[in-house]
């Protein structure tokens, strides 16, 4: 999680500085060597980082289907008072029945469900 952990910080970094949210990875003071894909998003071999202006949507398995997972990191700034403000969730986004691949990793990330999502430790 360093990289996602960099957007995070460098997206706060730019949101204290403009007073407003970043929506392209060209806005960061950052560089994530992969594909840029379309401005929100960077691709590398083996995730998809994206800019998210309701969180950061820090990353997600680049897998060519729907069976995928997302971490985020939820900003304090805009979370404060929330049970996930100041930390990572890990989503699995499966079309298949639960207990699929991407539940498995998301459980495995973290031990306690926050909605559908599971709190990184």
């Amino acid at each position: 999680m360093p990289i996602i952990k960099s957007i995070a910080e460098a997206r706060e970094i730019y949101r204290l500085a403009n007073g407003e949210l970043p929506i392209d990875f060209a806005e960061l003071d950052i560089d994530i060597p992969g594909e840029d894909d379309d401005g929100e998003c960077v691709i590398t071999k083996n995730w998809r980082y994206c800019i998210d202006v309701a969180t950061t949507d820090a990353g997600r398995y680049n897998v060519p289907d729907e069976n995928y997972y997302v971490i985020s990191y939820y900003p304090p700034s805009e979370y404060a008072g929330e049970a996930v403000a100041g930390r990572f969730t890990c989503n699995p986004r499966a079309v298949s029945a639960a207990g699929a691949f991407p539940e498995k990793v998301c459980r495995s990330l973290g031990s306690e469900k926050f909605g559908s999502e599971y709190i990184v430790r």
